[in-house]
């Protein structure tokens, strides 16, 4: 992610590169959120911080994707339940 980051100056291109390496798309309900971020004209600050703090930014994304897995599991459970 840092290099992807130090090769660009615009934050956009960084989300829309990301996406692609990832082979994602940004969620329908993360959107406006996203939305907001690429229009805050914070690109240098923004693209800095992920430059100086790639760890912290890979730790919290982890975070995010065991938590959502987790949720994941709990409703794939509930459904074979209901079976």
């Amino acid at each position: 992610m840092a290099g992807e980051a130090m090769a660009t100056n615009s934050l956009p291109k960084l989300v829309n590169s990301l996406c692609s390496k990832l082979g994602s798309s940004i969620a329908t309900a993360d959107l406006e959120a996203v939305t907001q971020v690429l229009n805050a004209g914070m690109d240098r600050e923004i693209l800095r911080m992920f430059r100086e703090e790639t760890a912290l930014v890979v730790v919290k994304v982890r975070l995010l994707n065991e938590a959502r897995k987790a949720e994941w599991e709990i409703k794939k459970k509930e459904l074979d339940d209901e079976d």
